[in-house]
């Protein structure tokens, strides 16, 4: 018989093991490294509000085991807690036995019985977890730019090197982007603390009149192996609250030039290239009709909403783009619940209006994967039906239902968990 439990300090030695087996590109499995992870495991246990590990024991044998957060997050014009699960580990001998669906499920239930709508995830296989409702977020780009090829119009001014006794204006400054911008989570001050325990990463911020504006994180690494005093800059972490900032930052990435060769950039960012001379990577790669490759894209985060009618309680204030309709939306989740999910949304100029009955003009149904990423504002109405993936009651109100659920900024995620 299985249960599933916070895991005791205990625990953690069978638990990095399990881990190291699952990731062994990321968990080295000697004897070294797997006591400095399972120390830092449990520091988070300790020392992380916002995480604790759990484990599935069979016979009193741990067998598999998750990280489980909760985050506040800017939910399009408002806020929501989200939960997400990290870590998701199974024993190599316990493969191909459901463990992975069990933790999912207790995910699931752990966070609809706290009452939080939304969950996150960063998915070892996509299909995988689609198939247990979470859908796509907003894809993140790779960029590897010539430090040349980025603009140099601020002077770097306000910038300098951050240390521990700016941990509070770092964690005030990425907490108020993130007050602001669609999917950003909430940082506490443990997280950022970390980012002074890593001695090979160098944290720029941008200060004027004595408050932070901007910071950014970065370290060096070795352009290959044969080639030791060859670098590339790579920039874990961004943030700007104007476009002042930005370019101050920008200068200061563009001077690295005589040292190094590539600045790489993850974003979410869909229209970093307007900000290039050259947004060409170093591939050479091009496909037809003479379309030069400037970045890798990959799927990242997924989300999913577990309860239809508290997603719309959390948007009780929202203002769905000023449109007038009675919508009736239907959800169809294979994976945990047997039968379809229905709420009727009743809009007024936007804002929601208690149902009157049980009429509405227009029906919409999908899965709760598709659903999770247009919530979100991750993907638009119009193209879930072009592909097929929602119907309509009524085609002529595709428009209508397309303005309702429409967002100017897709879900920005810049923690990683």
């Amino acid at each position: 018989m299985r249960i599933i439990k916070l895991l005791e300090e205990s625990d953690f030695k069978r638990f990095v093991r399990i881990i190291s087996d699952a990731f062994p590109s990321s968990f080295p499995s000697d004897q070294e490294s797997l006591k400095t992870h399972e120390k830092e495991l449990i520091e988070n246990q300790e020392k992380d509000p916002s995480c604790k590990a759990y484990g599935v024991f069979e016979k009193d044998t741990l067998i598999a085991g998750m990280f489980l957060w909760e985050f506040n997050m800017r939910f399009l014009s408002t806020k929501t807690r989200l939960g997400a699960i990290g870590l998701v580990s199974v024993d190599l001998m316990h493969k191909k036995e459901k463990c992975c669906k069990d933790m999912i499920t207790y995910f699931i239930e752990h966070n609809r019985n706290q009452g939080v709508p939304l969950l996150a995830l960063y998915s070892f296989s996509t299909e995988f977890y689609k198939k247990m409702g979470f859908g796509f977020g907003t894809k993140m780009n790779e960029y590897r730019v010539k430090p040349e090829n980025l603009p140099f119009k601020g002077m770097k001014e306000h910038l300098e090197v951050l240390t521990k006794k700016d941990l509070p204006c770092i964690l005030e400054c990425y907490n108020r982007m993130a007050d602001k911008t669609n999917g950003m989570l909430e940082k506490n001050q443990y997280m950022v603390r970390k980012h002074f325990e890593d001695h090979t990463l160098r944290t720029i911020g941008y200060r004027k009149d004595g408050v932070l504006l901007g910071y950014m994180v970065c370290k060096f690494i070795k352009e290959t192996e044969v080639k030791p005093m060859g670098h590339d800059l790579f920039v874990k972490e961004l943030i700007y609250e104007n476009s002042e900032v930005l370019f101050e930052m920008l200068a200061f990435l563009n001077s690295q030039s005589t040292q190094v060769r590539h600045i790489i950039l993850n974003t979410q960012d869909e229209n970093l290239h307007y900000l290039l001379s050259d947004p060409r990577d170093d591939t050479g790669y091009y496909f037809p009709a003479m379309a030069h490759q400037c970045n890798r894209q990959g799927v990242g985060v997924m989300y999913r909403v577990i309860d239809l009618k508290g997603i719309f309680e959390v948007l009780s204030k929202h203002n769905f783009n000023q449109q007038s309709c009675k919508l009736r939306i239907s959800i169809s989740d294979n994976f945990y619940m047997e039968k379809n999910q229905t709420v009727l949304l009743y809009l007024e100029n936007g804002i929601q209006v208690h149902p009157n009955g049980d009429t509405y003009d227009v029906e919409i149904s999908m899965d709760v994967s598709d659903f999770s990423s247009l919530i979100t504002g991750a993907v638009n109405f119009k193209s879930l039906y072009k592909y097929g993936l929602a119907s309509i009651s009524s085609p002529d109100y595709v428009d209508t239902v397309n303005r309702i659920f429409h967002t100017e900024d897709k879900p920005v995620c810049t923690i990683g968990f």
